[in-house]
């Protein structure tokens, strides 16, 4: 800094003129506002420090936040199923029952009131309707055949009531059972045609 004459002579106590003492301010401010300055930049410069170290660990919490949200969802999920499969024993239970108290008789097929394979029911239909119980087997054979016509290919049943009966086998079979048709390649037992019943003569 410079002053003048005047203000050099008195042994820089103090400044006289007004020029040396706004040369002196400004001087001052302006070596504050350096200070300040570089103070600000070391500032910054430690700021993006911490920052760049912090990063990591806001980006494991963010991935932390996440995976809590999913194992929540995930944990609702798991609760959920777990009712309806309580809900599921159940029922299932209480439908066991029903069927246990209901029958024991196992599967079977009802047609024309004639229940199969219930031999005694046949046998009791037989002596109280003979007609309408022949009608029946009659249809059940029918209904063999034309299951097998559909299919495409031979149904591996033999059906027979006193003298009559039917075979759903092909003809080409010198023993006509299960076992033999099985036992033949895929595609020699679905290219045949099957047959039905076609007499109703005694054997």
């Amino acid at each position: 800094m410079v002053c003048c004459g005047v203000c050099d002579s008195t042994n820089k106590a103090a400044l006289v003129c007004p020029g040396c003492v706004n040369d002196t301010l400004l001087f001052e401010r302006r070596k504050m506002l350096v200070e300040l300055s570089e103070r600000r930049e070391a500032l910054l410069q430690s700021l993006n420090g911490l920052i760049a170290q912090k990063q990591p660990h806001v980006a494991l919490e963010v991935r932390r936040q996440q995976l809590a949200v999913s194992a929540a969802q995930a944990r609702e999920r798991a609760r959920q199923a777990e009712r309806a499969l309580e809900a599921g024993e159940a029922e299932g239970g209480r439908s066991l029952g029903r069927a246990g108290a209901g029958s024991c008789e196992g599967l079977g097929v009802t047609i024309c009131n004639l229940k199969l394979p219930d031999s005694a029911s046949v046998s009791s239909l037989m002596l109280q309707q003979p007609e309408a119980t022949s009608s029946a087997l009659g249809y059940l054979l029918l209904l063999q055949e034309l299951l097998s016509t559909y299919l495409g290919g031979p149904l591996l049943h033999e059906g027979s009531f006193q003298a009559s009966g039917a075979a759903c086998l092909p003809r080409s079979l010198p023993c006509r059972t299960p076992a033999r048709v099985l036992n033949e390649p895929y595609t020699s037992a679905l290219h045949r045609r099957p047959t039905g019943p076609r007499e109703l003569g005694g054997r």
